[in-house]
C-alpha cells in the first residue's frame, strides 16, 4: 500500500509490479490530460476516489489489452470503495489538489 499524506500535495505512479513514484505537476496546478494519458495511456477513465479525495485513474482498454493486473491500484479501488475489483496496467493516484475533474470521464 502506499504511505499518503494529504499534507504533502503529492500524486502517485503506480506500476504493475512495479515500484511506485511520487509525482508532482511541472508548472500547472493540475496535471492535464496529456500527462496522464502520456502514463495511463490514451483511454483515461476515473476508477474511484479515495476517503481522502485523491482519484484514481487507468486506461479502460487495459482489460482487452490483457495488460498485467496493477495488485497496488486494485487494492486501494478495494479500500475506497469497498468492492473487489481489478485494475490492469499503470494507474495514476492523483491528489484532489492536482485533478481536475472535468478531464477525466467517470467508470
Amino acid at each position: 500500500m502506499i504511505e499518503r499524506n494529504i499534507g504533502d500535495q503529492l500524486s502517485y505512479y503506480i506500476k504493475p509490479g512495479g515500484p511506485v513514484t511520487a509525482v508532482m505537476p511541472d508548472q500547472d496546478e493540475t496535471f492535464s490530460l496529456k500527462f496522464i494519458q502520456d502514463f495511463v495511456g490514451p483511454h483515461v477513465e476515473l476508477a474511484c476516489y479515495t476517503p481522502e479525495g485523491y482519484a484514481l485513474v487507468r486506461d479502460v482498454n487495459a482489460d482487452q489489452e490483457g495488460l498485467p493486473i496493477n495488485d497496488v491500484a486494485s487494492s486501494i479501488l478495494a479500500e475506497a470503495t469497498g468492492q473487489s475489483g481489478v485494475i490492469r496496467g499503470r494507474a495514476f493516484l492523483i491528489h484532489p489538489k492536482h485533478f481536475d475533474r472535468r478531464l477525466v470521464p467517470a467508470a
